[in-house]
């Protein structure tokens, strides 16, 4: 019985910080930061996006080829979010336990091993199949700019 007040405790908080704008909700550990300082916190994000769109349009091919570069990929972009998250943590009630890390961590290489190949398996090639034999090309697809076809 004391577990699931605990989780009533625990989904409370969540509930109470989710409550307050993103920015605005600071956790006391940052209520004294300059707006400055909050700034460029609140940066990290897209800036984040723009490292990873540029490494993987100008990485050499011999690295965005190989089929291990997007798990390493992954995996460094999800311990350092993580990271991130402990270091300039939003929300005490956010906070993530060792269980919850390991638990993403499970899942992500999950993503990347079963179910990227059933996904392959069982949607990719049957989708691709049919569209060649109806006689569906999206060749020109190739041809946009790379930005476009992140977007797209």
């Amino acid at each position: 019985m004391g577990r699931v007040s605990d989780r009533n405790t625990l989904s409370e908080k969540r509930e109470a910080s989710a409550a307050g704008s993103y920015s605005g909700a600071l956790s006391e550990r940052h209520s004294g930061e300059s707006p400055i300082k909050r700034t460029l916190i609140n940066l990290i994000p897209p800036a984040t996006v723009v490292a990873v769109v540029l490494f993987w349009m100008l990485a050499p091919a011999s690295v965005t080829d190989s089929p291990w570069s997007i798990v390493v990929a992954g995996l460094a972009i999800s311990f350092f979010v993580l990271g991130l998250e402990q270091l300039l943590e939003r929300h005490e009630g956010w906070r993530l336990t060792r269980k919850e890390f390991a638990t993403d961590i499970f899942y992500l290489a999950l993503q990347y091993t079963a179910i990227g190949w059933a996904t392959e398996t069982l949607a990719d090639k049957p989708l691709a199949t049919f569209k060649e034999s109806i006689g569906i090309s999206t060749e020109w697809a190739m041809q946009m700019p790379f930005l476009l076809q992140v977007a797209w």
